[in-house]
């Protein structure tokens, strides 16, 4: 394996598996920054939150997946490495790439939906009247 590459010992012998680390991973990582830096619920420790589960993810889903979390960093190595070269794995078939791209949105669009059916009744919504108040 090339250095720099966003690749585990399960991308190609199990991609299945290697999409659900991916999947979970992303989700926690995602569902981290919203509840802690876009709701305000960790307040000054919203950095060291996100920053222990970015950790937490990469040491956790390196070893299986490379731990990419980010289409982004799973593309770019690939480009300049050996990684996703036929002869090192089966890059033929397209769903090894899917890993890396779809693994992430998927897990980032559930923690997005996750966080708006938390927050749906934490305030009112745009264009609502208020009430009138009580003389």
């Amino acid at each position: 394996m090339e250095g720099g590459a966003t690749v585990g010992t399960l991308s190609a012998p199990q991609p299945y598996a290697a999409l659900v680390v991916e999947i979970i991973l992303t989700f926690f990582l995602v569902n981290t920054v919203l509840h802690a830096a876009v709701a305000g619920r960790a307040s000054s420790f919203a950095g060291l939150a996100i920053g222990l589960t970015l950790t937490f993810a990469i040491l956790a889903g390196g070893p299986m997946t490379g731990g990419s979390l980010n289409p982004a960093r799973s593309f770019g190595p690939a480009l300049f490495t050996k990684a996703m070269n036929p002869d090192v794995f089966d890059a033929a078939n397209p769903f090894f790439y899917m890993i890396y791209f779809a693994g992430p949105i998927v897990g980032s669009a559930l923690a997005v939906g996750l966080f708006k059916f938390l927050n749906s009744g934490d305030s009112p919504e745009e264009g609502a009247k208020k009430p009138p108040k009580k003389k």
